[in-house]
């Protein structure tokens, strides 16, 4: 075995030895002129951006190219002779010079919609205006200018802001709103098959104005049940406020089971609204995550409202209690649809390692009991109420402030 030797892939490359020489060729170059286009070579499109990327040197001397020569003029070194020349009087200008007679011409400013003018001889001018603008626009515009023009030296009557007027003014915007009002000619707006059948006054909600109401959005289904269960607790949730590392988010609590918040519901439901219900003790939450918070203001979402429509009063039914206990019956307002603006509106997400978080603010569990207001409370919902209940509610406030101002040392 050990007599045969080992083939090797070098035995198969073979290197050949040997020259080529090409000849000399039989005759000298020839060079053949062959026309062309230039244009194969370069586009002239490709100069635009060359010329935009290249610096122009900015060369301006001292006298930015209007030298001035101030030692022809004897005023300026000597008081005593007259500088009419640099400093020339109204009555007196000088001659002015054939070449700058051009610089003098003043521009009409009104013009009739025909394209004339209302002085003859002088010469019409258009607005600058984009060529891709369109001609309708344009004569628009000049139309626009010309009234302006025209009632820009008419006397207005003086406006009298008294609160009375205004208010006056407001009540006869529902009186001729309410004039020949036919309820048949209301037709949808995007669907014309379908009329109106009722009408309601649109009024602000006395009521529930002192409240600030604020619209949670949840990126998914909150407290772990899946989305074809009912979960009770969601209608009675807690939101709480915390700051972690100068960061706001939101600590959110439900009821341990549906018993619980069946149990706070009722509770609520049992009294009048500000009213403090009767319980059998507290009412037990327990944390179920964190949430960090994505505000949306005013300008970046679209207004949004709760709006209740009330039917009006009934003399067969009893808005609220029974007939065996009527201290607990409330008067029901006049027919119409009340509605009352959310104040933010706020998109929550998961916040991560919630787990294993801890932080001086946590809480894991709350026990909810009902107060009652304080005087400062009440008082702070009453200017609330005031708002839209008082007429005369503006002019209140300013006489308060004016009494403040007087008062301060």
């Amino acid at each position: 075995m050990s007599g045969v030797k080992k083939s090797s892939k070098l035995d198969l490359l073979v290197r050949v030895r040997y020259s080529n020489p090409l000849p000399a060729p039989p005759c000298p170059p020839k060079l053949l002129e062959i026309p062309t286009n230039p244009k194969r070579y370069a586009r002239p499109e490709l100069l635009t951006s060359i010329a935009r990327q290249t610096p122009l040197p900015m060369i301006v001397d001292a006298d930015c190219g209007m030298p001035l020569d101030l030692s022809q003029y004897e005023c300026l070194w000597d008081e005593s002779l007259d500088d009419s020349v640099l400093n020339p009087s109204a009555d007196i200008l000088p001659k002015l010079d054939p070449r700058d007679e051009l610089l003098a011409f003043e521009v009409p400013t009104a013009s009739t919609s025909n394209g004339g003018t209302n002085n003859p001889g002088t010469q019409t001018l258009t607005a600058n205006v984009s060529w891709l603008r369109k001609t309708e626009y344009t004569s628009k515009s000049e139309s626009r200018s010309n009234v302006t023009e025209s009632t820009r030296d008419v006397d207005l009557a003086p406006v009298d802001v008294s609160p009375e007027a205004q208010i006056h003014a407001i009540e006869d915007t529902f009186k001729n709103a309410h004039d020949n009002f036919d309820i048949s000619t209301l037709r949808h707006p995007t669907k014309p098959h379908l009329h109106a059948e009722e009408s309601f006054e649109l009024l602000p909600d006395a009521d529930v104005w002192a409240n600030q109401y604020m619209l949670f959005r949840f990126a998914e289904r909150p407290g772990g049940r899946p989305v074809e269960e009912e979960d009770p607790r969601l209608e009675v949730g807690i939101f709480r406020p915390v700051t972690i590392n100068d960061e706001s988010i939101i600590a959110y609590y439900l009821n341990e089971d549906d018993e619980g918040a069946a149990e706070y519901k009722a509770a609520r439901e049992s009294v009048v609204p500000y009213d403090i219900p009767i319980t059998q003790g507290t009412i037990p939450f327990r944390f179920v995550r964190d949430y960090s918070t994505t505000t949306a203001t005013e300008g970046e979402a679209q207004t949004e409202f709760l709006l209740v429509i009330d039917e009006g009063p009934s003399a067969e039914e009893d808005v609220f209690g029974d007939e065996e206990d009527d201290q607990y019956a409330t008067k029901s307002r006049p027919k119409g649809a009340y509605y009352k603006d959310i104040s933010r509106k706020v998109a929550l997400k998961r916040q991560r390692n919630t787990a294993n978080l801890d932080y001086a603010e946590k809480v894991d569990r709350v026990n909810l009991d009902f107060t009652k207001l304080t005087e400062k409370e009440e008082d702070t919902r009453d200017a609330y109420r005031a708002q839209v209940r008082e007429a005369n509610w503006i002019q209140t406030e300013e006489e308060h402030e004016t009494q403040d101002v007087e008062m301060a040392p």
